[in-house]
């Protein structure tokens, strides 16, 4: 009996914890991802830790994990069970809804088509310093290295921006953000980008998650640089 009621829990958990890692999507949160080279840059603060609870999807995805949470512990119980329901409630939080997003995107694109990431926190990392082909393989690396992301430090989003810049043959930015940066203000950064790209043209876009965003910042950001603004509550 216990372990039927730890497959419910966990059934319950799976379509928010793990079938984003199979599906696959051309686009990146309603933005086209065909024809590009792409650095995608995620925000990884700590900030990002927080709950994701702006859509009705949102909020059925949290009361979901919530209960299949509770139930773990339930059923488990002491340590292994308490460690279980966190686990299961972490899928609620604003980085669990960018892997989300983000996965079915990097599955999703063509052959054609390269692409790295770079997340910024308590530093700025590279998953691959140069773009990669999207071969199969490759894909299945960066996602695996996508679900394996935690969240801590501040906001240093102009030194993210810069690293992508430097990154040779790269057309198109994709930068998620749930914040303000904290290395820079926004006239800052929108100086040095336009001076980065002056004889670049990258297409930079912009998505912004949460009450902090910098929603003003962010749409400009992408109108100076051919690109488009998402706002996600």
């Amino acid at each position: 009996m216990q372990k039927i009621l730890l497959c419910v829990a966990l059934g319950l958990a799976l379509p928010i914890a793990g079938c984003h890692t199979l599906q696959s999507s051309s686009d990146y949160y309603g933005i086209s991802t065909a024809g590009k080279n792409i650095v995608f840059v995620i925000d990884i603060s700590g900030s990002m830790e927080g709950k994701q609870e702006g859509t009705l999807q949102d909020r059925a995805q949290g009361e979901v994990a919530d209960r299949a949470g509770r139930e773990a512990e339930r059923v488990v119980g002491g340590v292994v069970g308490r460690a279980l329901g966190n686990q299961v409630r972490q899928q609620t939080t604003k980085l669990a809804g960018a892997k989300r997003e983000l996965a079915p995107a990097i599955r999703g694109l063509e052959e054609s088509s390269l692409f790295t990431i770079l997340t910024f926190g308590e530093n700025v990392q590279a998953w691959q310093n140069e773009l990669v082909p999207s071969t199969s393989g490759n894909k299945s690396i960066a996602i695996s290295y996508v679900n394996g992301l935690d969240a801590d430090g501040g906001t240093p989003m102009l030194a993210a921006l810069e690293r992508a810049f430097r990154i040779p043959r790269t057309d198109a930015i994709f930068l998620m953000t749930d914040g303000q940066p904290t290395d820079a203000t926004a006239s800052e950064i929108l100086s040095r980008v336009r001076s980065l790209n002056a004889n670049r043209r990258v297409a930079l876009y912009t998505i912004g998650l949460g009450p902090d965003q910098d929603e003003e910042f962010l749409a400009e950001l992408a109108r100076q640089n051919a690109g488009a603004f998402v706002r996600r509550e």
